[in-house]
């Protein structure tokens, strides 16, 4: 069974993320469960996407990696950022 694009946001906030979505911030059932849910759609009214790179969702997928190694136990944040910086200076244009 499919889910729908609501449905699939609606159980990304179950598993700790933020929608990209308002409507989603406001549906009666994330309300319930989320009492963050209405600061963050007042806050999303003024939000900007940045940085506005090219290259930015590789860097946060690296970033990401390195801060899930942190709180999985797997990394100290010094061995996990060290990592995410050596990745990093790999690239010819050093992003």
């Amino acid at each position: 069974m499919a889910l729908s694009p609501m449905e699939g946001m609606r159980k990304s906030v179950d598993r700790g993320n933020s929608p990209p979505r308002v409507s989603v911030l406001r549906d009666p059932t994330v309300l319930e469960r989320f009492p963050w849910a209405p600061v963050a759609a007042e806050a999303m009214k003024t939000a900007e996407l940045l940085p506005r790179d090219p290259i930015w969702a590789t860097l946060e997928q690296q970033l990401r990696t390195g801060v899930s190694q942190v709180l999985h136990g797997q990394k100290t944040a010094k061995d996990a950022l060290d990592g995410v910086a050596a990745d990093w200076s790999k690239h010819p244009s050093n992003y």
